[in-house]
């Protein structure tokens, strides 16, 4: 593999409004890299500069992500206990399941 040629690829959910300038920072440090925002229609507008959008909804699908949705149940400690958009259990499965789209984005 040509690490130089791999994408820098970030994924989120929600409206944080640091993905701005994390965004920014990572095209100015990496002129020449692809780099791709993973989001969700909710942080869509803090892309810019030659960084590219994909929904990961998009990416969404495949054999092993339904069997993953399907089989998937949440274990959490006591001090596993965070305010999360949507609620930890929406957090804890997207967690897991960013995984399934992140592999698309890199093909």
């Amino acid at each position: 593999m040509n690490l130089d040629s791999s994408p820098i690829i970030f994924i989120h959910y929600g409206p944080a409004h640091y993905l701005k300038w994390t965004l920014m920072a990572a095209r100015r440090t990496n002129p020449d890299k692809r780099i791709v925002l993973l989001g969700d229609p909710n942080n869509r507008r803090f892309v810019g500069g030659g960084v590219q959008f994909v929904d990961f909804e998009t990416l969404a699908g495949g054999e092993k992500e339904r069997e993953f949705q399907k089989v998937f149940q949440i274990i959490q400690g006591e001090r596993h206990r965070f305010n999360k958009p949507d609620g930890i259990k929406i957090w804890l499965k997207f967690v897991f399941r960013r995984w399934f789209p992140v592999k698309q984005a890199r093909q």
